[in-house]
């Protein structure tokens, strides 16, 4: 009886700890860090201020210690990485950069510590050939440029806050992204209005019953 009790107690605190996971917001490999960085926050994940005197930016690279407080180490030789920490709740996780200037950190991974998992593959953005789409609405390189550098911002943020959408309405903006000329952007706009929806139909609705025997 005794071993029962302890391994229902077992059984119980890992549903707990389980339940406890937070979700890691959806994070482009490639994406730029300064742009997903308020995405991140808006997803409640923060940035985690790391002591000044534990920060390990290499000479050269101290205007990334300075600019970022969770920079924990930057490397000023190879490939330049640089590591981000980041917490939500009990969770946390790093992201690793490379690039050599402040302006151009590019994401190259992101690493779940404690109480975290990866958001999975069952939400997805929908697919675009935007170079495509930037080609036909564009004319001269500088345009062209703009028009892909606005679909990737788009599309950065849609990975990390696509999966609040429910099924019918991701359907719906993803058939209608279809016909526009800047698929991404429109997609966007979408998801802010689809999502203002369901937020008053929450209110509308009011909170769940409780029950109480």
């Amino acid at each position: 009886m005794r071993v029962l009790v302890t391994a229902l107690a077992v059984i119980l605190a890992s549903a707990r700890m389980a339940a406890a996971l937070e979700r890691m917001p959806r994070i482009s490999k490639g994406a730029f860090y300064d742009r997903v960085r308020p995405m991140m926050m808006e997803s409640g994940w923060q940035p985690v201020p790391i002591p000044k005197d534990q920060q390990g930016c290499a000479p050269g690279r101290e205007d990334v210690c300075e600019h970022y407080p969770e920079a924990e180490a930057c490397s000023g030789t190879g490939m330049a990485y640089c590591i981000f920490v980041w917490r939500k709740n009990e969770a946390q996780m790093r992201v690793t950069t490379t690039g050599e200037e402040l302006t151009d950190l590019i994401v190259s991974d992101v690493n779940c510590e404690i109480f975290c998992q990866a958001q999975g593959d069952a939400v997805t953005v929908p697919r675009f050939d935007t170079e495509a789409a930037c080609r036909k609405i564009t004319t001269g390189s500088i345009g062209y440029v703009h028009c892909v550098q606005r679909e990737q911002t788009a599309y950065d943020y849609l990975r990390i806050v696509w999966h609040r959408l429910n099924e019918k309405a991701a359907d719906y903006c993803a058939k209608a992204a279809e016909r526009q000329p800047t698929p991404y952007t429109w997609l966007e706009a979408c998801f802010t209005g689809q999502m203002r929806g369901q937020q008053m139909e929450r209110d509308r609705l009011g909170p769940a019953p409780v029950f109480r025997p």
